[in-house]
């Protein structure tokens, strides 16, 4: 049983300078040593990602970490939805599974299963997007959220120039899903770089939508920020241009662009406004490398 199991790895657990790493089930898997955190008051290594080697190469094939590190790894997808992801995760702790890296699509929608997995003594990693409401996360990986927004920002103000006295330029902010814990980093990061140029009036927001509440877009969807902006550019656009939009993704960020391209925007009288994003969906990537239909 699981009980078991995890009895028999603290007891077999091996230390060695300062790193903690669990036998048996986890025999030197090097994430095992956060589930230990609670316990052991030592230094615990950041784990190579799945596919990367420890040495730095990135064309480990999945047989090589099988061997490695001495664990079968089961990955499934949510495919965009909570509900499917939390079954899967609930098939993996009826499995027995020895240990959970969960990264979720809604950060709140975790909470029952992660609360299962703890009763079965199942230690649970949350990986990229942290799930909240539980006490149960041992452990939490992510990468510098608020950093992303920053780079986003610094793209807008660098190319409108307005860190050098230029503007006053108009700008839109399309941020992202309410719902997503990092959403709300991404969106610190980015006004902690826009707010002093909003203050200053090097940057406008004609339509006054500002805060995280309202320019939010729920689960990410590139149609639901193609419909906000076509709100915004019949109300407040009617007889200025838009400069640029802060859009926190790729997906939303094309729903922007196809909401500027229905007014006119993209031609060589009316080009696009700055755009921003992540991910490199494939649409995003044709539309860089002029394969798709150019911004």
């Amino acid at each position: 049983t699981s009980k078991k199991r995890r009895k028999k790895d603290e007891e077999n657990h091996q230390e060695t300078d300062g790193n903690v790493y669990w036998s048996w089930a986890w025999r030197q898997w090097p994430w095992a040593a956060a589930a230990a955190q609670k316990r052991r008051s030592s230094a615990y290594p950041f784990p190579p990602r799945i596919g990367q080697d420890p040495e730095g190469s990135r064309t480990i094939s999945d047989k090589y970490h099988r061997q490695k590190w001495a664990m079968e790894v089961n990955v499934q997808f949510g495919k965009g939805d909570a509900n499917i992801q939390a079954s899967s995760i609930e098939n993996m702790i009826t499995s027995g599974v020895a240990g959970l890296i969960i990264s979720p699509f809604d950060s709140s929608s975790m909470t029952k299963v992660i609360e299962l997995a703890h009763e079965n003594n199942i230690p649970v990693i949350s990986y990229d997007s942290l799930c909240l409401n539980t006490e149960y996360i041992d452990y939490y990986s992510a990468d510098d959220l608020e950093g992303i927004g920053a780079c986003q920002a610094q793209y807008i103000v660098d190319h409108l120039g307005v860190a050098e006295g230029k503007g006053p330029f108009n700008i839109e902010i399309v941020a992202g899903d309410p719902a997503d814990n990092n959403a709300t980093y991404f969106y610190k990061g980015a006004m902690d770089v826009l707010s002093p140029y909003l203050d200053d009036g090097s940057l406008v927001v004609p339509s006054g939508q500002i805060e995280f509440a309202v320019c939010g877009t729920p689960e990410w969807d590139g149609s639901k920020a193609q419909s906000r902006m076509d709100s915004i550019l019949s109300t407040y656009y009617t007889d200025r241009r838009l400069d640029a939009v802060l859009t926190q993704n790729d997906g939303i960020a094309l729903g922007a662009i196809s909401s500027l391209k229905s007014v006119g925007y993209g031609s060589s009288d009316m080009p696009l406004p700055i755009t921003t994003g992540q991910d490199c969906d494939i649409a995003s990537i044709k539309i860089h490398s002029g394969r798709g239909n150019r911004p």
